[in-house]
């Protein structure tokens, strides 16, 4: 028993300590940061952004008339240079989580839906490692 509660207590120190850890690259990360600019240290430079589509699941399909119902995410994928740190100065946090409008993202939408009810304003959390 008492070897299950020093686990526990081990376990619960470290998830506060990466806790820690997440807000203090987050704060760093966002002191100087503005959404509204394009991550280039040059305007005149492109930012090369890559998109790709992860199918998630094939809901249905039909033969007969072409068609096919599938649900799956749009990965776009770019450099910002003012996002990068040292996993070692932050506990080996390699990778965060951001809310969708907080950080630049490409103004692209894709929009193929027959759902008369498609949320064109969906707004989703970015992944940044």
């Amino acid at each position: 028993m008492l070897l299950l509660f020093a686990a526990l207590v081990t376990a619960l120190l470290s998830v506060c300590r990466a806790d820690e850890h997440e807000y203090r690259l987050y704060e760093d990360l966002m002191r100087f940061y503005n959404p509204l600019e394009r991550p280039v240290e040059n305007n005149s430079f492109p930012v090369k952004v890559t998109i790709g589509l992860v199918l998630q699941q094939i809901v249905d399909m039909d033969e007969k008339n072409q068609m096919i119902q599938i649900n799956a995410w749009v990965k776009y994928t770019w450099h910002d240079y003012k996002l990068r740190w040292e996993p070692g100065e932050y506990g080996g946090v390699g990778d965060l989580r951001f809310p969708s409008g907080k950080i630049w993202h490409p103004d692209v939408l894709v929009y193929n839906s027959a759902d008369s009810a498609f949320d064109s304003t969906y707004h989703c959390n970015h992944v940044v490692y």
